[in-house]
């Protein structure tokens, strides 16, 4: 009578030799180790992947071969399924599947652990989305509404997109690549941005958000915000850099007629709107600002003040356009009657005007002050109904100080008004300095 025990023991070894016919076909690698994990069987397929003789196998433990976790393979309780990656002799990366699965006695007993290793190479590659996702890269590149491009060291494209070659004026990618002499460098307007832009890739690897112009192909320019970064070959040395180039022109426009029109609203504050010199505000912050500066600098200071004679008969005889183109004569006049840039003529109010002169004694404010007198005189504008000439004159006022804390400049102002009353009350057309 046949031993249960014995017939369950032939059973399973026909099972075993089966499975292991099975795996040999199928190429695959089968390994056993023991409950201490030194390797029992170790087939043909281990040696081809593992690139380790049977016998150097055997003299190793299992977690020296192979890469799964010690523990893992001292405690896998089922069945498992681990995916991992090899790099094989060549250098390229090889995908396998490992199934782990217990030895178990007959009894229950934990005998070891068997692994077979499945090459899954070809599945992921034939499975994976890399070729869909390759097709979405090229999609988002060529659709972008930027510029980008690739070059070497030296700036020669060897890649672009569409969009790069259209914002330079090229019809193609290939009549920018293949038939256009300039290369990234040279498309640059001002060559300091040039040199600029190849100092700071080399040095820092990064260009980031760097404004400039770029020439298209028809000899015209546009702005563009650039972005470049190295690239590497896998030996590390530099091959030439990515970038890509967004157009700002519209940007760079609006920006300048911002400008432009702040400007016009700065110069609309500071300046009076009929005779085109400065205006009140203008000359009170600068008169402020002159004598902070010469309290500090212990400097003297001049101030002087003027009113065309007479004017309201002027007005009230020729026509307030006539007026103000009196005005507009007289403020040219006083305005042309100085000549340092550090000093300056403005319109104080109606037909008073106002000069303030830097780093000057009382005998260099009078002859300024004089001489205002004299080119007004000199433009000989008709006034008939004037009780001082048959011409547009002026009186003037002058007055100096070195500033300091026991006066302000209003005070200045005051003194210099004075000498102006003075010049009216007797007799008009002429220029009087009153001492502070």
């Amino acid at each position: 009578m046949t031993n249960p025990e014995s017939f369950t023991n032939m059973k399973l070894l026909d099972r075993v030799l089966a499975l292991s016919s099975l795996v040999g076909l199928a190429e695959m690698a089968y390994i056993e180790a023991d409950k201490h994990l030194n390797v029992l069987t170790w087939n043909h397929g281990a040696i081809t992947l593992f690139n380790c003789s049977e016998q150097e196998a055997i003299s190793k433990k299992l977690d020296m071969l192979v890469p799964i976790d010690k523990k893992k393979l001292l405690e896998c309780p089922n069945s498992e399924k681990i995916t991992k990656s090899i790099i094989d002799d060549n250098g390229y990366k090889l995908w396998y599947d490992f199934l782990i699965t217990p030895i178990i006695s007959i009894k229950g007993e934990k005998l070891g652990v068997s692994i077979l290793v499945k090459d899954i190479s070809k599945e992921i590659q034939k499975n994976s989305d890399l070729g869909e996702y390759r097709k979405q890269l090229q999609e988002i590149y060529e659709f972008a509404p930027i510029g980008i491009y690739k070059a070497d060291m030296e700036g020669k494209f060897t890649l672009a997109n569409s969009q790069f070659a259209w914002m330079l004026g090229y019809d193609s990618i290939e009549l920018l690549i293949k038939k256009s002499s300039k290369n990234f460098y040279n498309m640059f307007a001002d060559k300091k941005k040039a040199e600029k832009f190849k100092y700071y890739l080399k040095e820092t690897e990064l260009v980031n958000r760097f404004r400039c112009q770029l020439l298209k192909k028809n000899g015209s320019s546009l702005w563009t915000l650039s972005y470049a970064k190295l690239v590497y070959d896998k030996k590390s040395k530099v091959t030439g850099f990515n970038g890509f180039a967004i157009d700002i022109s519209e940007t760079i426009h609006a920006e300048n007629s911002l400008k432009n029109a702040n400007e016009k609203l700065t110069l609309l504050a500071v300046q009076d709107g009929l005779t085109k010199i400065p205006n009140r505000r203008k000359f009170d912050e600068f008169l402020a600002n002159e004598w902070a500066r010469h309290k500090r600098d212990r400097n003297e200071l001049s101030v002087i003040m003027c009113d065309i004679d007479f004017f309201k008969f002027y007005n009230d005889t020729y026509g307030h356009q006539e007026g103000d183109n009196c005005l507009v004569q007289v403020a040219k006049a006083i305005k042309n009657s100085i000549f340092r840039p550090a000093d300056l003529a403005a319109r104080y109010g109606g037909e008073e005007f106002s000069v303030v002169l830097p780093q000057t004694d009382s005998n260099g404010a009078l002859k300024v002050a004089e001489n205002l007198n004299k080119c007004v005189e000199h433009l000989k504008l008709p006034h008939k109904s004037s009780k001082a000439a048959d011409y547009v004159t002026l009186s003037v006022g002058a007055s100096s100080t070195i500033p300091d804390s026991n006066v302000s400049f209003e005070d200045l102002l005051l003194r210099a008004d004075e000498a102006l009353y003075e010049a009216k009350k007797t007799g008009r057309n002429k220029a009087v300095y009153k001492s502070f």
